[in-house]
């Protein structure tokens, strides 16, 4: 019987509940040929698929054997008796139980109809169909919080749309499980419980052996829906309640990343060294050069020693556009990446922007007899080609206060080329021969942040130092061929770049809350583009006389 559902809430989207005739009942036996008059009936040992085929024969009865009752041996006299008392008082007599369905009677032991008719057909079953969790989640969920109350039975080999392939074979989940665990007594008196109509004598009976009878959970991945199966209606109301309480609309985070490369120079030794207070917030527990923080926002007052270690900021995005600005001007901001990422809430995303570098990490000697009995020596140098680049991690957890936890993992790793050598013998000539090895340059951040919706975070303070050269030049003549040497001279000098993450995240409660954002984010990245392309196009003052060679942009000098 399917009961039509009143709550607005569609999870539960079909309820199957028994009707009274579907309760067993052994009140008596009913036939309709029951009322014949028998002299004398008497089994002495037989087996009972032996009287049940007489019964049938002389009455019409239809005795259905089931399971091991078949061989059973029987006795029975009586005199002048109806049928039907005589067949209740074969199968009565020999503990065995029945069941009439319209003019068929199905035999059985006490345990076949304690786990069949009693439990069976008394159940209820309700289907739940997840609008925003997996089904298979919610349903592994449920057999651990409720433990024994709950047993999951997952349906192997099951298709989530087996019906469109084309050599799919059905699948279904095992036959029930006998009650094995229940002693011959507690069966017993479930049994005699069970007779009873009501549903509720049906649950007093399984709360009579001090412990409930575990439902059954299973999921049909096609409708991505959670199926239930139980006789106990409270625990039918406890799931119901958990169901509507857990599957709930995930919350997204949208991460704004930004990662830009800055020229330092003119006096600043970092992206951060602002020079004036309160200008942002920072974290006031001491840094280890393990590299992880416990980050706590205080107002930041004024620069400090940022030469060596990582460090991460929280600022408001006006006063992060204003300080890229600056640099973008003199023409000392590189944009790396700008990826838009989107992830749900309590998830990890991970981004890597980079490139893959062959680096010479080793040499290989082998020695080779020639044809002229000289012997040739091969040296062979191994290549590793590695992905270096900036590597993001971030897990974003959204807050009751839309605030946002993010745990941040940034790596940044570039290649150092002759960073040492080795010195092999050539086994020939008996001199000596060196090859330059490559190396990584490897920063590493580790940050717990609790950040605002719309605030920016800015992991700085990964500095990278380097030798280049510049040239300073008369101009004109110092582009002549071999004689522009004359006029020009190139010098190497230290320079310092810093590697800057910038990460501003938006807490998206609901799905319609994305397009407002995504819009915003959208304005905000092309005004961003066509700042950098104005201060691109601007002409560079004529006292920025050096630039580096590889770069060949102007570099100034007082």
């Amino acid at each position: 019987m399917r009961i039509p559902q009143k709550d607005p809430d569609m999870r539960l989207v079909s309820s199957h509940r028994p009707t009274s005739q579907d309760r067993a009942m052994r009140s008596g036996f009913r036939h309709s040929g029951g009322d014949a008059r028998i002299k004398e009936v008497f089994f002495q040992d037989v087996p009972l698929h032996i009287a049940a085929e007489l019964f049938n024969e002389v009455g019409g009865v239809n005795l259905m054997l089931q399971g091991e009752v078949t061989d059973k041996k029987v006795r029975l006299f009586l005199r002048d008796i109806t049928l039907s008392t005589a067949v209740e008082a074969l199968l009565r007599g020999n503990e065995l139980w029945f069941r009439t369905d319209g003019r068929v009677t199905a035999v059985m032991t006490e345990q076949a109809f304690a786990d069949t008719m009693v439990f069976h057909q008394s159940e209820k079953i309700q289907a739940f169909f997840m609008r925003y969790t997996n089904a298979q989640d919610m349903a592994a969920l449920l057999a651990t919080l409720l433990g024994p109350e709950v047993e999951f039975r997952d349906m192997s080999g099951q298709s989530v749309y087996g019906h469109l392939e084309a050599h799919s074979v059905g699948s279904s989940a095992d036959e029930p499980e006998k009650l094995d665990d229940l002693t011959a007594e507690e069966r017993r008196r479930l049994v005699q419980l069970g007779e009873a109509e009501t549903t509720q004598h049906m649950e007093d009976a399984s709360s009579a052996l001090g412990r409930r009878l575990p439902a059954i959970v299973t999921v049909f991945k096609k409708n991505n829906s959670v199926v239930v199966r139980s006789m106990d209606e409270g625990l039918l109301s406890h799931i119901t309640g958990l169901i509507r309480e857990l599957d709930t609309p995930v919350r997204q985070v949208l991460l704004e990343v930004k990662i830009v490369n800055l020229e330092l120079g003119d006096g600043f030794e970092s992206f951060f060294d602002f020079g004036f207070e309160d200008f942002g917030y920072t974290s006031d527990q001491n840094i280890s050069r393990s590299g992880i923080y416990q980050t706590a926002f205080t107002t930041l007052g004024g620069a400090g020693p940022l030469m060596t270690d990582s460090l991460a900021y929280a600022f408001s995005t006006d006063i992060l556009r204003a300080r890229l600005q600056m640099f973008a001007d003199e023409n000392r901001m590189t944009t790396l990446s700008s990826p838009f990422l989107m992830t749900a809430d309590n998830a990890e995303v991970r981004f890597f922007v980079g490139q893959q570098v062959p680096l010479r990490t080793g040499v290989n000697k082998e020695t080779i007899r020639g044809s002229d009995l000289q012997d040739l020596v091969v040296f062979e140098v191994q290549i590793d080609n590695r992905e270096l680049g900036t590597d993001l991690e971030i897990k974003s957890f959204i807050n009751a206060d839309r605030t946002i936890t993010m745990e941040i993992v940034a790596l940044i790793e570039s290649a150092r080329f002759n960073v040492s050598s080795i010195t092999l013998i050539n086994d020939r000539t008996g001199q000596p021969v060196s090859f330059p090895l490559d190396g990584v340059d490897k920063s590493e951040l580790q940050s717990i942040l609790a950040v605002p919706s719309g605030n920016t975070v800015a992991l700085g303070g990964f500095i990278r130092m380097e030798d280049k050269d510049y040239e300073q030049k008369v101009p004109l003549l110092g582009d002549v061929p071999i004689l522009g040497y004359l006029f020009k001279k190139v010098e190497r000098r230290a320079s310092r770049s810093e590697t800057v993450i910038l990460i501003t995240p938006h807490v998206m409660g609901a799905p319609d809350e994305a397009p407002d954002t995504t819009r915003r984010f959208l304005e905000r990245s092309s005004r961003v583009l066509d700042e950098a392309e104005e201060a691109n196009e601007r002409v560079i003052p004529e006292g920025r006389l050096f630039k580096p060679v590889e770069e060949g942009s102007v570099m100034g000098e007082e």
